[in-house]
């Protein structure tokens, strides 16, 4: 998985791209599976929880810990189409809309290497990028 934030609050941009192995995971253990971003890994103001097995989303509360928590269900479509489209397939989640502080774009590609080529041009020197390949539950 490849994980980064670009911009500066309220325009941040939280950029997860999910690798042909994260994607096989999800497929074979629908409603099994999630990847947490932790919010304090970016400095965001609420945690994202990828969840496999609907294409639901909501923001809410996490009861038990009382943090601010966005869910992102990718149901088997989308996770066909990211395994059929590496890199021009996006789910494009606009703070404007969800309300959470900060905007979410997912994609995918073949292994974390070929993700960070998609995205090298949004890199910058105030980038913070973070690049994990066991972040699956």
């Amino acid at each position: 998985m490849l994980k980064m934030v670009a911009g500066n609050p309220p325009k941040q941009i939280l950029v997860l791209g999910l690798s042909f192995g994260n994607l096989d995971k999800f497929k074979a253990e629908l409603h099994d599976t999630y990847i947490r971003v932790d919010r304090h890994e970016f400095n965001l103001p609420a945690d994202v929880i990828l969840y496999s097995g609907d294409g639901n989303r909501a923001f809410g509360t996490d009861k038990a810990t009382g943090r601010k928590v966005f869910m992102v269900g990718l149901d088997t479509d989308d996770i066909d189409k990211f395994r059929q489209n590496p890199g021009k397939c996006i789910i494009d989640l606009k703070n404007d809309h969800y309300k959470i502080g900060f905007s979410v774009m997912i994609f995918s590609g073949e292994t974390e290497e070929s993700m960070t080529q998609e995205v090298h041009e949004l890199i910058g020197p105030d980038t913070k990028v973070s690049i994990s390949t066991k972040q699956q539950h």
